[in-house]
């Protein structure tokens, strides 16, 4: 029967992951310029990104008790999680372009300090999710 276990959430989740896997990236380009304003973003991020860690996982484990076959939900499980790596995937790609452009800033400080904060989050990006792949 639909919403038990959670399938329909999952089905959701998923849904909104592939219809805009970029969304939660949108941000003011001031606010990447700024290096505590940049910190901010990325903390809200890195927030967001374990919520949405933590939902696929109770998601995925409510689906996991759904009778499909388990090709299904390993398809549906692996589908997710590979929108999460490109989502991560993604948002260190920009990290990095963003670290390249503060290199030509004329304010040498703001620069040097958007940039320890950015490569900070990166470090601990691929310390973190071991499968990224940055193009």
């Amino acid at each position: 029967e639909p919403g038990v276990c959670g399938c329909d959430e999952v089905l959701a989740f998923h849904d909104k992951l592939r219809a805009d896997i970029l969304g939660c990236l949108a941000v003011d380009e001031r606010a990447l310029q700024c290096p505590h304003t940049l910190q901010a973003v990325l903390s809200t991020l890195s927030l967001f990104d374990a919520s949405s860690t933590s939902s696929l996982q109770s998601l995925s484990d409510g689906h996991k008790a759904q009778r499909q076959s388990t090709e299904d939900r390993r398809a549906v499980d692996d589908e997710l999680n590979n929108l999460l790596l490109a989502q991560h995937s993604a948002c260190l790609q920009i990290l990095m372009e963003l670290c390249a452009d503060s290199l030509s800033w004329e304010d040498g400080d703001r620069g040097g300090a958007v940039r320890r904060v950015a490569c900070r989050f990166i470090h601990q990006g691929f310390l973190r999710m071991g499968g990224l792949v940055i193009k």
